[in-house]
């Protein structure tokens, strides 16, 4: 995510790609990839989420998407997320806060002209659950004084911005775990 968020700051994550290494690459040493990916789901998700949440074009090197009905189900899920939400999760990025591996880092897409004025993914790298407000920026989501939120769990709750079209969100996050908003 370090790198997605510093190549985008003069280019749409579109125009740069990432690679998703299901195994290895120039070795088919068993510790390199992720291969069985049953028994690697939580950093198979964690990792397919990530670059499928940021817009970054994808390539996946291995031989299967996915080896047993469960790993499916996974892939399945995120894709069916990325189809739903395309538009905006292919829109501008703006820079939150860049990922330390210590606390939470995001990733917030805004679009004005789309009906998803913004898309907030919000990653916890750390073994600890961690709450705390987050300080969005929604000038450029085209928003003004109030802003819809949908969370992973389908609430909406109305929010009013500040006089900086600024909006404070409050995320819990799981160890490891990732969640997101849609903006309207």
């Amino acid at each position: 995510r370090q790198y997605i968020y510093d190549g985008t700051w003069h280019k749409l994550p579109t125009m740069g790609w990432m690679t998703l290494q299901l195994v290895g690459f120039y070795t088919n040493d068993p510790r390199v990839g992720l291969e069985p990916l049953c028994e690697n789901l939580d950093r198979y998700e964690s990792q397919l989420v990530q670059f499928l949440s940021s817009g970054a074009q994808l390539t996946i090197r291995g031989k299967r998407l996915y080896d047993t009905p469960q790993t499916k189900q996974m892939v399945s899920k995120w894709i069916n997320w990325y189809k739903q939400y395309r538009e905006i999760l292919n829109s501008e990025i703006i820079h939150v806060s860049r990922p330390t591996g210590r606390d939470l880092d995001c990733i917030m897409h805004v679009n004005p002209f789309i009906n998803d004025k913004g898309m907030v993914v919000v990653f916890n790298p750390t073994n600890r659950t961690i709450k705390k407000e987050l300080r969005l920026p929604l000038y450029y989501a085209g928003l003004q004084n109030k802003a819809q939120v949908m969370g992973a769990d389908s609430k909406t709750v109305s929010y009013t911005l500040n006089d900086k079209q600024e909006m404070l969100l409050p995320v819990e996050v799981k160890p490891g775990g990732t969640t997101w908003f849609v903006i309207k």
